[in-house]
């Protein structure tokens, strides 16, 4: 709070403490109360940042506060007043024509203030979401300083054909789908892979074994370890190909056919 907050409202509450005084045991539920609650409100709420509230705390302290004070209640709400942010909103189309079937959200909360009308926020973070009756939306996502008056936000929905399907998923059309062969050839790579994690977890097993008969071990035993561990990598060796040629088949498959020209899409974004 600045200085000259805090000496005003100094000021203000010892003028409320005078006028409260002479009838301070009949005055709980009293205009006078009711202006001391909605001033002391207002200034938490402005500290807070929640400056639409605070600006109606001031609204109930001008009219319920005395003569003598009401002229700093006004002066507070203005000022609150000069801190709230706006924004006007529009939806566009692909060829930048006017959208008017679009229903506004914003932070979640249904807005009923038609489009390119002034809309008060408070600073911080929100999100707006643009929604035609096709169900496809827009979402852009703003944030506001205080002070920041007519911020224009815009939605630009790129296609009019657009569906709700085309929003959720908007990369599988041009998904190709894996052929049978890669299938095949990646379940054979996997195979061996598998095999070559259990040929070198067993090696070890054995390696660990062999510490109790040292130095006194067979030859054979040792033999049959690095046999294991040979085997082991080839395994692995082979699992790695198939897998890099069951990726190249799927890569190189046909794609699928492309979407009549009628066929909707949505790209979801916007701009401001």
């Amino acid at each position: 709070m600045s200085r000259r907050r805090r000496s005003h409202r100094i000021v203000f509450v010892a003028g409320l403490v005078l006028l409260l005084a002479p009838g301070a045991a009949r005055a709980q539920h009293s205009p006078k109360e009711q202006c001391a609650s909605a001033f002391d409100h207002a200034q938490d709420l402005r500290d807070e940042g929640k400056l639409l509230e605070a600006r109606a705390a001031l609204v109930v302290c001008e009219r319920t506060c005395p003569p003598t004070l009401t002229p700093d209640c006004a002066l507070w709400r203005r000022e609150v007043d000069a801190l709230i942010p706006s924004v006007f909103v529009s939806a566009n189309g692909a060829r930048g024509e006017r959208i008017s079937d679009v229903r506004l959200r914003i932070d979640g909360r249904n807005v009923t203030e038609p489009l390119d009308a002034a809309i008060e926020l408070d600073p911080g973070p929100h999100t707006f979401v643009f929604q035609r009756p096709d169900r496809s939306h827009v979402d852009v996502a703003v944030s506001l300083q205080k002070s920041e008056k007519g911020r224009r936000v815009v939605a630009t929905f790129l296609s009019d054909a657009a569906s709700a399907s085309a929003v959720r998923a908007p990369l599988r059309s041009g998904l190709r789908p894996p052929p049978p062969a890669a299938y095949v050839i990646g379940g054979l790579g996997l195979l061996a892979l598998a095999a070559s994690a259990v040929l070198t977890i067993k090696g070890h097993v054995d390696r660990q074994a062999l510490f109790h008969c040292e130095p006194n071990c067979s030859v054979d035993d040792a033999d049959a370890i690095r046999v294991t561990w040979d085997v082991a990598g080839a395994l692995a060796a082979v699992g790695a190909v198939g897998l890099g040629v069951a990726g190249f088949v799927w890569a190189t498959s046909p794609a699928p056919s492309s979407p009549s020209p009628n066929a909707g899409g949505v790209v979801v974004g916007g701009r401001f």
